[in-house]
């Protein structure tokens, strides 16, 4: 082997490893770009997972607080909507002297512990009523009183409370979760 053909072997030799050299460079450079890729991704997912974290720890105490607000304004609408309920049921007892109302002050005092009365307290317009009812009764008329009556024996201890006021409050408890249900119902709000 010659000078010539020995540069030219020493030539193809040297750019066999060069290309070998540069190929396990190439190599392990996109070894290393894909690891740094995947590391960047892992700290990127990491990141994500803590920020995911730390806004739900400091979004629970806020969603929290929406939340109590939010039973304390339906309660106090609720109790808003009870006593406008009641003021209304109120206001139409007056409806309930429309139909034989004779009948129903008849009932009312028949309801009555039979015991001799000796006043009888009405509304004005219910006095021939309780004339003729309790006979011998002293009967005081009280514009406030919608229909019935409030009677006291003649001892003065026992008291009778049979309006149609204080029946509709002993009977409100009973009647205001339907009437509630109902009306929030009827509204789309419950």
């Amino acid at each position: 082997m010659g000078r010539s053909e020995l540069i030219a072997s020493l030539q193809l030799q040297g750019e066999k490893k060069s290309r070998e050299i540069w190929h396990k460079a190439e190599t392990e450079a996109q070894t290393l770009k894909k690891a740094g890729n995947e590391a960047i991704e892992q700290r990127r997912a990491e990141a994500d997972a803590l920020q995911s974290r730390l806004v739900a720890e400091q979004s629970r105490p806020v969603l929290l607080a929406g939340e109590r607000q939010a039973r304390a304004i339906r309660a106090a609408a609720r109790q808003k909507l009870a006593l406008t309920l009641y003021e209304l049921a109120q206001e139409n007892l007056v409806q309930l002297r429309k139909t034989d109302y004779d009948g129903l002050f008849a009932a009312l005092s028949q309801e009555l512990p039979p015991l001799q009365w000796q006043q009888v307290s009405v509304t004005p317009t219910d006095q021939e009523r309780a004339e003729r009812h309790f006979p011998g009764a002293e009967i005081s008329l009280d514009p406030n009183i919608v229909g019935g009556m409030k009677v006291v024996d003649a001892s003065g201890r026992i008291r009778v409370n049979n309006t149609l006021q204080k029946r509709l409050e002993r009977a409100w408890p009973d009647l205001l979760p339907d009437l509630l249900a109902t009306t929030l119902k009827k509204e789309g709000l419950e």
